[in-house]
């Protein structure tokens, strides 16, 4: 069953890094949010789509639907931030506890 996209009159309606944001309408690739959004350092960023990892190379090919969710992740190196999930947000970095597996 196809999920109906949410689009309002700016464009889809999307979630990234747990804000909602309007996005232009389709079709918009992960590249383009990277673009749209000014993401740091695009090429050390991991993306989630719905909570499952885009590989890098489908970045340009992985189109997104209104009601998506999209998170920006950075691995940061050099220790001390153990169990810690950094996000890139539109308004900054966020660290948060990683979640229990």
């Amino acid at each position: 069953m196809l999920m109906p996209t949410l689009r309002t009159e700016e464009g889809l309606e999307v979630k990234v890094n747990g804000e909602e944001k309007s996005v232009p309408d389709d079709p918009i690739s992960i590249a383009d949010l990277l673009k749209l959004f000014n993401v740091e350092s695009p090429d050390m960023v991991s993306v989630q789509l719905n909570n499952k990892f885009v590989p890098r190379n489908g970045f340009d090919l992985t189109k997104v639907r209104g009601g998506d969710t999209i998170d920006f992740l950075y691995s940061m190196g050099g220790g001390g931030l153990v169990g810690v999930e950094t996000k890139i947000t539109t308004s900054g970095i966020c660290r948060h506890p990683r979640p229990s597996p």
